[in-house]
């Protein structure tokens, strides 16, 4: 007796919404052959010819035990593929970076899955005499602004924001397993602190840092600091993916693209703005910006 083993397509209706994030749903196939050669038209009979590869053992039988441990293992490592993470990027310092890579690395952060624990909550000062507080659900601030948003021991997506953060996801995924705090939340005090009130014991991404990594940056350039690394625009109609609106000491976003011919929408990336404390993509409108002093830039390393 022979045994084929594969997948085949799930409908999509019989599968929740998550599971067709990443691509079409599956499930594991288990068919008895009585020749080898059968393998072909047993497939045929189950799904179209374009399916997922199959596994051809050959065995005098499996027992039903061995067969149940084998669905099951395929079962949750196809459902681990669904919700695996967006590929790697590359985000080691260079002196050029193009724009399609800037994107890259944005969608990078904005699409990055994590775990975090209970461990991961913080608030509290930490050993330096800092106050931390982690963007987790259970958060609610004293002055009943943006509330937290991730929540422990389930999967969470985006890296949250950390005053003076500049981790990468494979840096923060370390940090979170090793027990730092998930994000630290911006305040007047750590405004006023500037530098001072980064707390070594958070882990995460604050603007200006998350448009450091975009650009592949040696180091976190502050608001202050990264218009010393561009050329004013003239316009922001002359705005293109992956330059840069910044307000000095205030904020920073990674344009991306507009989204009407009149050019007064455009999508940009960005974290440590409303509605959450992460990374995310948004409309925003050209007027809004504008009326709040931004500048737009484009840095000299950038390429097409």
């Amino acid at each position: 007796m022979f045994w084929m083993i594969g997948w085949k397509p799930t409908p999509r209706e019989k599968l929740p919404s998550r599971a067709f994030r990443r691509g079409v749903g599956f499930q594991p196939i288990i068919h008895p052959l009585t020749k080898p050669q059968n393998t072909r038209r047993v497939l045929d009979s189950i799904a179209p010819r374009r399916s997922s590869p199959i596994l051809q053992l050959s065995a005098p039988v499996i027992p039903r035990m061995a067969r149940s441990l084998l669905a099951a293992w395929l079962a949750l490592a196809l459902a681990a593929c669904a919700t695996s993470p967006v590929p790697l990027v590359d985000m080691t310092p260079a002196s050029t970076v193009s724009r399609a890579e800037t994107v890259a690395i944005a969608e990078a952060y904005r699409a990055h899955r994590w775990h975090p624990t209970p461990r991961n909550v913080f608030h509290g000062f930490d050993a330096r005499g800092i106050r931390v507080d982690t963007p987790d659900a259970g958060y609610v601030p004293p002055d009943g602004s943006r509330p937290g948003w991730w929540l422990p021991g389930e999967e969470n997506e985006g890296v949250p924001y950390q005053w003076g953060g500049f981790d990468t996801p494979a840096m923060f995924d370390r940090k979170v397993r090793a027990g730092f705090a998930a994000g630290d939340i911006y305040s007047r005090d750590k405004r006023a602190n500037l530098d001072d009130a980064v707390s070594a014991r958070a882990c995460g991404i604050d603007c200006s840092g998350f448009i450091s990594r975009c650009w592949r940056l040696d180091r976190s350039y502050s608001t202050r600091e990264l218009t010393g690394l561009c050329d004013e625009l003239a316009s922001f109609a002359d705005l293109r993916t992956g330059d840069l609106l910044n307000k000095s000491n205030v904020h920073a976003l990674l344009f991306v693209k507009f989204l009407d011919a009149e050019k007064t929408q455009f999508l940009a990336y960005e974290t440590g703005s409303p509605p959450s404390w992460k990374v995310m993509a948004h409309p925003i409108a050209v007027s809004f910006v504008q009326n709040l002093g931004y500048l737009p830039c484009r840095y000299r390393g950038i390429r097409d």
